[in-house]
């Protein structure tokens, strides 16, 4: 019997919970701190405002969220001198270090997939995946 578009989401969805799980034991993070830490890029500065819109999170918890970052030293804060109700958030050094990390532990994943797959179903896989979370970021919408 075919599993229904339900079913195999679910299955991708455990899997990759339990890879991420796996991840963020390893380096001690929270889900919300591993989220933030994909997000962030190396040599990139966001203010206290654009990072709560990228994390879709209300300021307030944005602001939280940067402080157990700055607590475990992973982000570093400028309060800007124009605005000094705002703040600057860009990644520390060790904060790019775990990052680099935690990238190639998602890229060790992805690549175990994709090795087992013939280039052109590795591209067919991909764009079907882009349809599949655009449609779903869609209907959401609705």
């Amino acid at each position: 019997m075919d599993k229904s578009l339900f079913d195999l989401v679910q299955d991708v969805k455990r899997v990759c919970i339990f890879t991420e799980d796996r991840i963020r034991n390893e380096f001690d993070l929270s889900y919300v701190e591993f989220m933030a830490l994909h997000l962030l890029n190396p040599n990139e500065k966001l203010t206290g405002s654009e990072f709560s819109e990228r994390m879709k999170f209300s300021n307030a918890r944005g602001s939280r969220v940067v402080n157990q970052l700055y607590k475990k030293g992973l982000v570093e804060t400028t309060i800007l001198p124009n605005n000094r109700r705002t703040i600057e958030i860009a990644l520390s050094k060790s904060g790019c270090k775990l990052k680099k990390e935690i990238d190639k532990e998602i890229t060790k994943c992805e690549t175990k997939i994709l090795d087992s797959l013939k280039p052109d179903a590795r591209k067919s896989l991909k764009m079907s995946l882009e349809i599949l979370s655009g449609l779903l970021i869609e209907t959401q919408k609705k």
